[in-house]
């Protein structure tokens, strides 16, 4: 797990918010404290027969933006993307691990608060292993994630 304090919050959120950017990632969880507090759950209520049961960021970010804007900053918001299954599996392989491993999920925090912006990655695991090779791999991506995008961020 790796913190990444993101030094221009301004081309930051307009990635998130107003740009697709992050819009393949699917949203495990969201909240948003303005003047009212919103909370996503990001599940399907239908879950289609086949794939992922979440929602994509792309399909939450208007609601979100519209949350968001106005004269004033949130007072808070934090947001859990994760890749998708096919991501999932299309990452890994590109890391030289195998499908089956013991990964359930590659995730990236992002938090707002007291007017830091920061993400954090996760990895998930199905049980306890030694082998950390999918936990760095996934912090060099979303490294050079965030370099391609031109997010500037220094890590912690």
């Amino acid at each position: 797990m790796k913190i990444y304090n993101i030094t221009n919050q301004k081309d930051f959120t307009a990635a998130l918010f107003v740009n697709s950017v992050f819009d393949n990632f699917l949203v495990s969880e969201a909240s948003f404290v303005t003047v009212f507090s919103l909370i996503i759950d990001g599940h399907l209520i239908q879950t289609p027969e086949e794939g992922d049961d979440s929602v994509s960021w792309g399909q939450v970010r208007p609601l979100a933006f519209s949350v968001i804007k106005g004269k004033e900053l949130p007072k808070s918001f934090k947001i859990v993307l994760k890749l998708s299954d096919g991501n999932l599996s299309s990452t890994l392989g590109a890391l030289g691990i195998e499908k089956d491993t013991d990964v359930s999920g590659l995730y990236l925090n992002i938090r707002y608060e007291k007017g830091e912006l920061s993400c954090t990655t996760g990895c998930a695991y199905a049980r306890f292993v030694a082998d950390k090779t999918a936990e760095t791999g996934w912090e060099a991506f979303v490294e050079r994630f965030l370099t391609k995008n031109g997010i500037d961020y220094e890590e912690l």
